[in-house]
């Protein structure tokens, strides 16, 4: 007996830029202090931005994939992560650049990276582009998915962002150590409309919270959470942060994903024919050796 896996596809990670909407009233604790808390945590983004652009990391990354909770795929990657801000778009693009996959060297790997950063003709950034969504289709488990960065969260903080999102304290959210610092956990969820994350023509709203520290407004952590409802499909990011004394920077640490959707096959022991299966993926990176690209055209290791 043989089944047809019909495969549902998660959000496509698309960034709009649009005009920005009257900023939301700040809810929950004392709204000066949250105003301001937002405000620094908007110029550290700024900052981050201009100091994290064309960094290199390495990642290792590992996939689980259950269907009706019994594991039925494994996946282990070796990758250099390119972390680009473009800034004509005001958005993240995260390139994946795949080197080992279940222990297994992928052919011409080695520097594909540094060879579509040094490449001086036009079109860099859809080079970056088709090597990200090369290195998106090594990734198991019947949800597609390609916006899997660890910075994402950070721009919804952008100046430029910020209008489109809600921010809130609440009462209970204390301040607490994460990351050796004392942070402020703050909620956030989007109101603009079209969203920021789109599968196609579809709104896809983001929500989630920041933990920021409340001395400089650096962000020690994040959570991201999506819905489709048009497929039933859920997906969380989160991210730690950590100071990377080499760079003189806080840096993505570690990234944990969960991805949950029920997907329809074909049975020919059904009364309808099809049966609805319950598929979840759960992720996690980690990132080291942080190093630039130099516009030279050269990655630097720092000391």
């Amino acid at each position: 007996m043989t089944s047809t896996l019909c495969r549902e596809r998660l959000p496509v990670l698309a960034i709009a830029i649009l005009a920005a909407l009257p900023v939301a009233r700040p809810a929950g604790r004392d709204a000066t202090s949250l105003t301001k808390i937002i405000e620094e945590a908007g110029q550290y983004v700024q900052r981050f931005e201009h100091a994290f652009s064309l960094v290199i990391a390495d990642e290792s990354y590992m996939q689980d994939v259950y269907v009706q909770g019994e594991q039925s795929a494994v996946r282990k990657m070796l990758s250099e992560v390119l972390f680009m801000w473009v800034t004509e778009d005001r958005r993240w693009l995260s390139v994946r650049s795949v080197l080992v996959v279940d222990g297994r060297r992928v052919p011409d790997s080695a520097a594909r990276l540094e060879r579509a950063l040094r490449d001086p003709l036009p079109g860099r950034e859809s080079r970056l582009h088709r090597l990200a969504e090369e290195s998106a289709r090594l990734n198991v488990g019947a949800i597609q998915r390609n916006f899997n960065n660890p910075t994402l969260a950070l721009q919804f903080l952008d100046p430029s962002y910020q209008s489109r999102f809600t921010f809130t304290i609440r009462l209970q959210d204390r301040e607490q150590r994460v990351g050796g610092v004392l942070a402020q956990k703050v909620i956030f969820t989007e109101v603009g409309r079209p969203t920021v994350i789109r599968d196609g023509d579809a709104d896809l709203v983001s929500s989630g919270a920041l933990w920021v520290h409340i001395s400089d407004g650096t962000i020690v952590r994040t959570t991201l959470t999506l819905t489709d409802r048009k497929t039933n499909t859920q997906a969380s990011i989160n991210v730690d942060y950590r100071r990377d004394a080499r760079l003189d920077m806080w840096v993505p640490s570690r990234m944990e994903e969960r991805y949950s959707s029920r997907v329809v096959e074909d049975h020919p022991g059904a009364l309808d024919g099809k049966v609805s299966r319950l598929n979840e993926i759960t992720c996690v990176a980690n990132y080291s050796r942080f190093r630039r690209f130099e516009t030279s055209g050269h990655v630097v290791a720092p000391k």
